[in-house]
């Protein structure tokens, strides 16, 4: 639903504050000096709305570019820099492998910009360096937790569990590679898995 407000100016001019307001989005409101301008915006606005292609202006610029060509390996290093020191939507800071992250995804929306459309020569995040992540953490179990798993595993109800826990800590198989095995994967002369 939408309204229209007529103003009067302390300079004698007219003006026209909108407000559209669709239930579950947030009001959207404009100035305008001209009555019809209002109402060609409030069509605008409740369409994009009801197609869910409204987007409000402000916020749009904070997020984009106006052109593929001014985003240079500077700006992208900003924008490293800021994904860093800004909180995320928990109120935390991102880890420098989540910057990469998103860094990775930004690189291949340009490589395919670069290779398949032809927009641009070259993608700017090539120049850009990565940030280091930190090693990945290599955990075993001890023999105590070893022997608690199998202990719960062979009072499980599920059957298979105790064999396939077996099979996984003694192999390194994944679960997946377990699962799909075969009659015709085991060498019983040597008593091996293939």
């Amino acid at each position: 639903m939408a309204s229209i407000r007529k103003h009067q100016t302390k300079d004698g001019q007219t003006k026209f504050y909108v407000q559209v307001r669709l239930k579950g989005h947030p009001p959207q409101t404009g100035r305008f000096d001209r009555l019809t301008d209002a109402r060609k915006w409030i069509q605008e606005v409740e369409s994009s709305i009801r197609n869910n292609r409204y987007f409000k202006t402000a916020e749009s610029r904070k997020h984009n570019f106006n052109q593929l060509a001014d985003i240079t390996p500077s700006l992208i290093s900003e924008y490293k820099e800021k994904l860093l020191t800004e909180k995320n939507i928990k109120g935390k800071k991102r880890s420098g492998a989540t910057a990469n992250r998103y860094l990775s995804v930004i690189s291949h929306v340009f490589t395919v910009a670069c290779k398949e459309w032809g927009w641009l020569r070259e993608n700017p995040l090539s120049l850009v360096s990565k940030l280091k992540e930190p090693n990945g953490r290599v955990r075993f179990l001890s023999d105590d937790e070893r022997e608690r798993l199998l202990t719960a595993c062979g009072s499980s109800k599920n059957p298979y569990l105790y064999t396939i826990v077996v099979l996984a800590l003694s192999s390194g198989m994944r679960l997946g590679e377990i699962l799909n095995l075969t009659w015709s994967d085991v060498d019983f002369k040597y008593q091996r898995i293939i």
